[in-house]
């Protein structure tokens, strides 16, 4: 049996050849083997020990002539019950047989903490997932609330700008121009992080057959109005089965990174696909800016940047990459980068296979 004790009971956990689930402490031998929490308690005949001769359990049903009760000492080292083997008749135990006992309670002792460590997880997960669900929430209600003003200042500063021009002075103008520029980025941030915290909504458990060739045709055709924009495939798998919006959505975000944070006349972008055993792999390298080395260890996490311009003179959000490793992990693989600065950059991600 594997009993444990409360204030007022002992309670049989796991027992084999009992028909009984409890009994009152005060009658439990396993009150005294707990009081000897680094020894063995063997009772050979409990008829002639003077702690239990007249006790209910051995004068009467279930009998407990014979006993051998080890403790149970948690990690904290609380005594939280035992191990224990009963008999009708006497008994004496042989040192293996002894040793097979302790070695059993060390094994009870195991399944118990990664039982209790189990339900702490499953509680601790269930309170995750539904702080994941406020905070998902949240992010869309405040990007509701807080772009509707937004909209409101940038559309009357187009307004104030448009008819009011003349009789403002230069400085009021360029003071109304920041004003639309900051309402802007704002919105864009705004929409960002509305982005990032539904990122996974998006990415189902479904697989697309792709056609890589056509599928970067495809994408290559969005960037057509970018000067002297070239992208290069290189490929050892004609068809690969993946989440279609997830390669799309990391896909889609590297390039235009790569477009945006070049400084070359011409932007050349190589693509290269490869697979694994379980994974596709996809090498995305560009002659860009590159990234500054004490910058590459940050650049995955949420609102962390280069800290560079991109061509248009504007900063990044931080939300894009931290979005792309996001969409990267829910589909089962992971992501790195290597740059030279002046050079260029290469993302490296795998995506599991089905």
């Amino acid at each position: 049996m594997v009993s444990l004790l409360d204030e007022k009971r002992q309670l049989f956990k796991s027992h084999h050849g009992l028909r009984v689930s409890e009994t009152p402490k005060e009658l439990a031998f396993c009150a005294h083997a707990i009081n000897q929490p680094s020894n063995i308690l063997i009772v050979e005949d409990a008829r002639e020990d003077v702690r239990f001769h007249d006790n209910p359990l051995v004068t009467d049903n279930p009998y407990v002539i014979f006993y051998a009760g080890i403790s149970l000492v948690n990690e904290n080292g609380y005594p939280l019950g035992t191990l224990c083997v009963i008999d009708s008749k006497p008994k004496k135990l042989s040192s293996t047989q002894i040793n097979a006992l302790n070695a059993l309670s060390a094994q009870v002792l195991t399944v118990m903490e990664l039982r209790r460590k189990k339900f702490q997880l499953e509680a601790s997960n269930a309170l995750l997932e539904e702080k994941n669900i406020e905070l998902k929430n949240f992010a869309t209600i405040a990007a509701h609330d807080l772009k509707a003003p937004l909209n409101s200042i940038s559309t009357l500063s187009d307004v104030f700008n448009r008819h009011y021009s003349d009789g403002v002075t230069e400085e009021g103008m360029e003071l109304i121009d920041m004003i639309q520029k900051s309402s802007t980025k704002l919105r864009n941030l705004i929409d960002g992080v509305l982005a990032y915290s539904q990122s996974d909504k998006s990415i189902s458990h479904s697989r697309d057959s792709i056609n890589l060739v056509p599928f970067f045709t495809e994408i290559e055709s969005i960037y057509t109005s970018t000067n002297e924009f070239k992208l290069n495939l290189t490929t050892t798998v004609e068809f690969i089965d993946v989440n279609k919006s997830g390669l799309n959505q990391i896909l889609m975000n590297l390039i235009s990174n790569a477009i945006r944070y070049n400084d070359k006349d011409v932007v050349v972008i190589d693509v290269n696909v490869s697979e694994e055993k379980d994974t596709y792999v996809f090498d995305v390298s560009d002659n860009g800016n590159g990234i500054k080395a004490e910058k590459i260890g940050s650049i995955f996490q949420l609102f962390e940047t280069s800290g560079a311009e991109d061509r248009f003179g504007k900063k990044a959000s931080g939300i894009g990459l931290s979005t792309v490793k996001k969409v990267v992990e829910k589909l089962g693989g992971d992501i790195s980068v290597t740059s030279e600065v002046g050079v260029g950059t290469t993302f490296t991600f795998s995506i599991m296979k089905v």
